[in-house]
């Protein structure tokens, strides 16, 4: 395939071992964005990854991914409504453009060389549809379709008008593409046959075996082999070849059930696919080594299928490209063997660690309640520490706080997940007074009638209610942290405060941390949001009339103050960020306050008063965005 610099390799954390069927002991990192939901990669030059992602309700587009930086650059024409890359040499990216939603879709084949200005059309206007499969030294294989739906192959030199006919002439063949490249040779598919082409459209070789229709395809190759698939009965089998029908042998592990493939290939090793397993092989059956099963031996059931792309050479190193299926996202993945000098780059992502939040709980709209989305990265679960706090505030100043504070989490459907009414009588109240000190949260009365619940996250989305167990009033804080001790990734995505709230004591107050131990100078963008009007719409009756949103740092100096957000410069801005982010719309003419600011890692009070000193049900809103 390509080899590249070390760079390449320096998006590597969460790393596990496992040993494999070759003799050699192999492991998997993970590499996290943030900014795409599910997505494949193929290996790029240096630190490159180019990505093909989905967000939730769009379509499959592509970008560049700086696996160092996190930095996220899409690649994706304007002019069309979806895009992919199939495969890069680490200088050019090919792979197709399209509009889908017309009512015959059209694709176009596309390259690039790493920006989204870079884009070229290599569509020959003739036909009614093409892509590009493979890329390799400069050259670009795929084919075309005519209007006939005759698929053919072809081959481009990078630039528009080098499209090359590899379609044979003789013969009635309705269907050729090229899926694999050498220097001189070609590989890819005839009819439904594995074949080679040795430079031109009619010399070529078939390699299905003698004796019959069969279905088979070459989608990989090194100059001297051919890697593929074979249909053996109803199901695919990993295939290689040395150039002709006679020389080939199946790779299918033998106590694997279902299909299997070669993807890519690369000196001696070959890599694909057996079941749902990504896997390796090094010419035979019984070199396989299962993949898959080095990031279910980390990250178990979470893990439910994995696939491979691509490979490549650091020197004598060997790095594997693909992704997993983890907690229902397809996240990126690089299988390698231990021992390879990778340095770790600090690749740690400025995260909302905790957020706590004070007014004065009440019941029906004036409940006080949290709302929370999680993000567990690659754990099963996300360790949090929830805490109400009453009593304890006493303490503190806080002369008319909760009395019997409760503590309620509810998911998504809104079924209880948990509750409590006192920490000392909670399952763990030794656990809960550690994970307290751990996290630099202050420690409770050994009274107990604060609230306090250790909650494992197994799903993205709560909400924590505190009120009064016997309905006094008075007030109450709601403390959430995600303990970052007990994981290796994830954390809090945004967090929200729905609470009656006044002027004075009665304020509402949201204290949040920002939290980046190894890149503490690095910038944040956090979209601000106090809802007071907004909240008609959603059936509060008492919403506060028109919220002021004032924001300070750890010394309690005034950073922003604002008051409607209709009235600044930057909506446009404002609207991009609030959709980004899954935030509902705002009308441009309402009264409630909303901001965008960049923000150090720190400690941080965001407070929501009236502008005429009224009360009444007021959302606060802190969103991280990506």
């Amino acid at each position: 395939m390509r080899e590249i610099t070390k760079q390449a390799a320096k998006a590597l954390f969460l790393t596990v071992s496992a040993r494999g069927l070759l003799g050699q002991e192999w492991t998997v990192t993970l590499v996290e964005s943030p900014s795409y939901e599910s997505g494949t990669a193929h290996t790029g030059a240096e630190h490159i990854l180019f990505v093909n992602y989905q967000n939730p309700g769009e379509l499959v587009r592509t970008a560049a991914l700086n696996a160092v930086t996190k930095e996220f650059i899409s690649l994706h024409p304007s002019s069309f409504e979806t895009s992919r890359i199939r495969d890069t040499d680490g200088e050019i990216q090919g792979g197709e453009v399209g509009q889908i939603m017309d009512a015959e879709p059209t694709y176009h084949a596309a390259l690039w060389r790493g920006t989204q200005s870079s884009f070229v059309d290599l569509h020959p206007s003739e036909f009614a549809r093409s892509r590009v499969n493979v890329v390799s030294n400069g050259q670009l294989g795929g084919s075309v379709t005519d209007s006939e739906n005759n698929e053919k192959a072809a081959l481009w030199n990078g630039t528009d008008g080098s499209y090359t006919n590899f379609h044979p002439t003789l013969g009635t063949y309705r269907k050729s593409k090229i899926l694999a490249l050498s220097s001189e040779k070609q590989g890819g598919q005839l009819k439904s046959e594995a074949v080679i082409w040795h430079g031109s459209a009619d010399n070529f070789t078939r390699l299905a075996p003698f004796g019959g229709p069969s279905f088979s395809a070459v989608t990989a190759m090194t100059e001297t082999m051919q890697g593929g698939w074979f249909q053996q009965g109803t199901n695919k089998r990993a295939a290689l070849w040395e150039g002709s029908r006679e020389t080939m042998r199946l790779l299918h592990p033998p106590t694997v059930h279902g299909v299997s493939e070669i993807r890519a290939m690369l000196d001696d090793y070959q890599i694909g696919y057996a079941g749902n397993h990504a896997s390796l092989w090094r010419g035979s059956d019984d070199t396989w080594v299962d993949l898959h099963a080095i990031a279910v031996t980390k990250f178990g059931a979470a893990v439910t299928s994995s696939s491979i792309l691509d490979l490549y050479k650091i020197e004598d190193e060997v790095f594997i490209v693909g992704s997993v299926y983890l907690n229902e996202r397809s996240v990126v993945a690089i299988w390698h063997q231990v021992g390879t000098e990778i340095a770790l780059p600090d690749l740690a992502q400025t995260k909302l660690a905790n957020l706590s939040g004070r007014a004065i709980p009440g019941t029906g709209e004036r409940a006080m309640i949290a709302g929370l989305v999680v993000d567990r990265g690659t754990e099963a679960t996300a360790p949090l520490l929830l805490r109400g706090i009453g009593p304890a505030l006493r303490a503190y100043g806080v002369n008319n706080a909760l009395d019997n504070p409760r503590l309620s989490v509810r998911n998504r459907g809104g079924d209880l997940a948990a509750e409590n009414g006192g920490w000392l009588a909670s399952p763990a109240p030794a656990q809960i007074r550690d994970s307290a000190r751990v996290l630099g949260a202050f420690a409770l009365p050994e009274s107990g009638h604060d609230a306090s619940i250790l909650f494992e996250a197994q799903e993205n989305l709560f909400t924590v209610q505190l009120d009064d167990e016997v309905d006094s009033s008075g007030v109450g804080l709601i403390e959430i942290y995600f303990d970052d001790q007990r994981a290796q990734s994830g954390g809090l995505k945004n967090l929200s405060l729905r609470a009656f709230a006044g002027r004075g004591e009665a304020a509402g107050v949201a204290g949040f941390v920002l939290k980046n131990d190894s890149r503490p100078e690095q910038l944040a963008t956090v979209l601000l949001r106090v809802i007071g009007p907004t909240m008609g719409d959603h059936g509060i009756q008492t919403f506060m009339p028109n919220p002021v949103l004032t924001l300070r740092n750890a010394s309690g100096a005034e950073i922003v103050t604002v008051d409607d957000w209709g009235d600044t410069t930057d909506i446009p801005r404002l609207r991009q960020a609030m959709a980004d982010v899954g935030a509902f719309d705002l009308p441009e003419d309402s009264l409630d306050a909303a901001v965008l600011v960049e923000l150090l890692p720190g400690l941080y009070t965001l407070t929501a008063e009236d502008q005429t000193g009224a009360s009444g049900v007021v959302l606060m809103e802190i969103y991280l965005v990506e």
